[in-house]
């Protein structure tokens, strides 16, 4: 049965039990055959008996609803032939089924042990949503992975902080010109007599004391100055505040001096041109100008000659 060997001589205690497998989805017929061959000198008989179900577990069974369909009539396989018995499984329901039928040979095989045919069957539940479902997934799937992109870009930008804006320059302090005139009315800064004056502080005070950029504070310096040379001191601070007092000219750009040389020599080229049109206008005759000959160079023998005629 189905390649599985059951002799009539042959000494067996267990039942030969031979399974047949259905797999298919639900509503959809699964077909398999069951092969009998005999391979012996005599014509066997067989019959089917139904195996009912054993409830080991007394659970709630379902009911004796068919699923297994194949000719239970009774037959007979000559020597040397053999025959293939059809068989059908179908369940409307998903689920794992199982069914057993005895086949009973004449004569009697395997010392009388059973032979035993055990149907299985496997109905899965077909999804008719399959495709749907699929897509549904391809979009979850695309839909985490646009997500995780996000949290990954949001969380280099959470990293990435902006240097924090350096403060304002602080405003320039009152140039070292400003601080000398705001210090020393009518007098005026010039460098080249700061440093004078700042080097003649050195000279009159103590190392180490500050100049306050005061000509009055020179001034009271040199008074406590020995008198043997509070005298030349004095006359020299003297002339340097003469010259501090004088503002020095400022020097005319080479751009101002060119526009002014412009702006004259334009005027005069404009002088010649409206003296021309006055003249058009007028009926005025142009200017003709004589050049006088030059005065005629006398030799020493001529002026003894005029002397001579003269007397």
């Amino acid at each position: 049965v189905n390649g599985v060997e059951s002799r009539w001589a042959a000494k067996k205690q267990d039942p030969t039990v031979i399974r047949v497998l259905f797999d298919t989805d639900a509503g959809v017929i699964a077909n398999q055959n069951l092969k009998l061959k005999n391979t012996g000198t005599t014509a066997i008989f067989y019959a089917w008996k139904f195996l009912p179900k054993e409830n080991k577990l007394n659970t709630i069974m379902e009911g004796n609803k068919q699923r297994f369909y194949f000719s239970i009539n009774d037959g007979v396989i000559l020597p040397g032939e053999d025959t293939s018995i059809p068989l059908i499984f179908l369940s409307k329901q998903a689920g794992i089924y199982t069914e057993s039928w005895q086949l009973i040979t004449k004569p009697v095989l395997d010392t009388g042990c059973p032979l035993i045919v055990t149907f299985k069957g496997i109905a899965l539940k077909r999804d008719v949503f399959k495709a749907e479902k699929e897509n549904i997934e391809d979009l979850l799937e695309k839909r985490q992975a646009q997500y995780n992109v996000k949290l990954i870009v949001e969380e280099l930008v959470r990293g990435v902080h902006t240097p924090p804006p350096s403060p304002p320059p602080a405003p320039p302090g009152p140039t070292l010109a400003k601080r000398f005139d705001d210090k020393n009315p009518y007098l005026h800064y010039q460098s080249d007599y700061y440093i004078e004056a700042e080097t003649m502080w050195g000279e009159v005070v103590e190392e180490g004391r500050t100049w306050d950029e005061t000509i009055a504070s020179l001034r009271e310096a040199i008074l406590q100055l020995p008198r043997e040379t509070q005298a030349e001191k004095m006359e020299e601070f003297n002339k340097l505040r003469a010259k501090l007092t004088n503002a020095r000219p400022k020097p005319i750009s080479e751009e101002a001096f060119d526009l002014c040389y412009g702006c004259l020599r334009g005027a005069l080229d404009s002088l010649e041109e409206e003296d021309r049109s006055l003249r058009v206008q007028l009926r005025v005759p142009e200017r003709v100008n004589i050049e006088e000959p030059p005065p005629v160079e006398q030799d020493a023998v001529s002026e003894k000659t005029a002397c001579s005629d003269s007397r």
